[in-house]
Parts: structure tokens; C-alpha cells; sequence
């Protein structure tokens, strides 16, 4: 029962400031333990049990945005990211558009300016992301973020992907025999290039799980 945090005022001020200038707000969280783990016991497994410490500032920090008026959304099961995701697409339709305060790369697919809706990466101060900053920084639409990701893999995740295939290989091997991991499989035996035709045919079962997860 220590007392409240820096990093617990820092977190309230900066959802406050973050949420300054929109007539909606809401607050997604995670809510484990995650249905993801069913498909792969190794999601996140390589990831640290938080200290008894830092569960029990973020609770406090929950029950502070709470009282200040704050949604708070979450599922039983699922990450902060499904909630998002699921919540754009009722915003959406009811036309409304969406800013998505987060660094999240996994949150890029999306981005779709044709619908308002944009990430706004807390910390740096860099501004909106639009579908062209997706494009720059990843070589593939929003759209196809997650058929990239089922590709090259996420450490943070602890989702392993291809060996030995990287960003810039994933969104060329999208652009010429996919777009989507399945038409890459599918083609993988035109592949010109041997060794990662080799990769992609010896890891059909491991980029369809990470496609999954």
C-alpha cells in the first residue's frame, strides 16, 4: 500500500491532456487472462508478471479516471486493442471520427483516412497518423498491417513470424505475390528468390498462426 506515484500523476494529467478538445473519450484496457493464449501458450509469454507495486497503481489509476467522469471500457479476455478496434467501428458507423491516442504498431491497420480515423502516438509529439505515415514508415497500406506483422513477427508479442524475413522483405513479398499472407503461401513456390521461398514454404503452420493471432 504505497503511496501514490510520479508516475501515477503522470499517467492521470496526460489521459487529461490527451483527451482535451473531443466530445467523446473513452479509456480501453486490457482484461487477462487472453483468449489468445488458447491459440498459443507462448503469446507474451517471454514478458514479466508485473510487481505487486505496479498492479496495484494502475488499479488506482483506473478508479481515478473513473471518478473523474471517464469511460472505462474492457472485455473479459480480450486486450485494450480488440476493445478499440471494436468500439472504431460503431464510432464509424454512427459517423463519427476517431482519433486513436496510441504507439501501438498492431492499432496501424486502422488508420483509413477516408474514414477519419487516425493514431495519435502519445509520447512523441509527431503528430496524427495518417495512411500515408503508415506507408512510410511500414511499405504497406494500413489494411495489410496485420498480414505484415504474420510475416515478420512481433518480439512484443512473442510471436515469432518467418526467421530471417524483416519488414522490408514481409512488404516486398506483399507486393509482388500477395497482398495477403494467404496469396503469398499460395504463390510461394514462384518465389524467386530460393532461400526465402524456401522460408515461406517451411513456415506455412507458423505464419497462419501468427496471421490468427
Amino acid at each position: 500500500d504505497q503511496e501514490i506515484s510520479a508516475a501515477f500523476e503522470r499517467t492521470v494529467s496526460r489521459v487529461h491532456s490527451l483527451r482535451e478538445g473531443f466530445d467523446r473519450c473513452a479509456i480501453c484496457c486490457d482484461a487477462p487472462p487472453y483468449k489468445r493464449k488458447e491459440l498459443s501458450a507462448d503469446y507474451k509469454a517471454q514478458r514479466d508478471a508485473p510487481p505487486p507495486q505496479a498492479i496495484e497503481q494502475f488499479r488506482r489509476v483506473k478508479e481515478r479516471l473513473v471518478a473523474d467522469g471517464l469511460l472505462l471500457w474492457a472485455s473479459q479476455g480480450h486486450e485494450a486493442d480488440d476493445v478499440i478496434a471494436t468500439a472504431v467501428q460503431y464510432a464509424v458507423r454512427d459517423e463519427l471520427a476517431v482519433v486513436i491516442a496510441s504507439a501501438d504498431k498492431d492499432l496501424f491497420c486502422l488508420v483509413d483516412d477516408a474514414r477519419h480515423i487516425a493514431l495519435l502516438p502519445p509520447m512523441n509529439g509527431g503528430g496524427l497518423v495518417t495512411e500515408a505515415v503508415c506507408v512510410e514508415k511500414f511499405g504497406v497500406a494500413p489494411v495489410l498491417i496485420p498480414e505484415l506483422l504474420a510475416l515478420m513477427g512481433d518480439k512484443s508479442d512473442n510471436v515469432p513470424g518467418v526467421p530471417g524475413v524483416g519488414k522490408v522483405n514481409a512488404a516486398k513479398l506483399l507486393e509482388k505475390y500477395g497482398p495477403t499472407v494467404e496469396e503469398v503461401i499460395t504463390n510461394s513456390p514462384t518465389i524467386e528468390n530460393e532461400r526465402m521461398r524456401n522460408l515461406i514454404m517451411e513456415n506455412v503452420d507458423g505464419i497462419r498462426l501468427a496471421r490468427k493471432l
